[in-house]
């Protein structure tokens, strides 16, 4: 079975005591899928990006995807050689213009995205020579479908991407989100309220419906980061520790 926005209405109004719905249910819909979709990257709302080819001499390039909320992995790929050849780049907060230095496939280690252009920023700009090519390439999360009234009743999957939208086994999710966002529209208390702890660790604290809709998140997140495998990788011995090829952190 695939569930569309408009079964978890028919779940709710269950739960909300005949209260009209119609005037607003699409937009109530939208807002809690659009929460759930910029929560997490979660696999169903990622995109592989639209390759961009690197020029001599030039550092910002503007994507042809308009649909990018944010990017999630970037990377540099040597395409004129067999196999090709690719090199992850970090994503970072800043980057100045740079186009003195130029760099290529091994010297630029780091990107940067500018939501404003928008466009990548390189860490310098490109050395392409010859016959050789370079590409950007990458996945993004892409912004979410807005859910209006011709199509609540369409699948999550046909809302998603490529068919690929808000699986079944986190309906739950949307149905606990659903009926907090009802409650709060029809001032209802039991969708609770958020504050910020007050012993100065900024610690946001939820109660009633809203928190019952944060911990369904935090669950299906947990359940998707432990898919992802491990972020990082460490060394069998500690790094002080020296080897015939490399004589250790501490050169012994």
């Amino acid at each position: 079975m695939s569930y569309s926005p408009n079964d978890a209405l028919t779940v709710v109004q269950n739960l909300v005591h005949g209260v009209p719905t119609a005037a607003i249910q699409a937009q109530a819909c939208d807002q809690v899928n659009s929460m759930i979709w910029t929560f997490y990257p979660w696999a169903w709302t990622i995109k592989s990006l639209t390759p961009i080819n690197c020029s001599q001499g030039t550092q910002d390039y503007a994507p042809t995807n308009t649909d990018i909320l944010r990017p999630l992995k970037l990377r540099l790929v040597r395409t004129d050689v067999t196999p090709n050849e690719f090199r992850e780049m970090a994503l970072l907060a800043n980057l100045s213009p740079e186009l003195t230095r130029t760099g290529g496939l091994e010297t630029i280690t780091s990107c940067g995205w500018y939501a404003s252009g928008p466009f990548i920023r390189l860490m310098y700009a490109a050395s392409v020579s010859g016959t050789q090519t370079l590409q950007i390439q990458g996945e993004y999360q892409a912004v979410p479908t807005t859910i209006t009234a011709a199509n609540i009743t369409s699948t999550f999957a046909q809302l998603g991407i490529g068919n690929n939208g808000l699986p079944d086994r986190y309906f739950n999710g949307f149905v606990e989100g659903l009926l907090w966002k009802l409650y709060q529209l029809s001032d209802d208390p039991r969708a609770g309220t958020m504050q910020y702890a007050k012993n100065g660790s900024y610690m946001r604290q939820y109660s009633g419906q809203l928190g019952i809709f944060m911990d369904a998140l935090l669950q299906m997140a947990r359940t998707e980061d432990l898919a992802s495998g491990d972020q990082f990788e460490f060394p069998a011995q500690p790094l002080g520790v020296g080897r015939s090829y490399w004589p250790g952190l501490y050169g012994v």
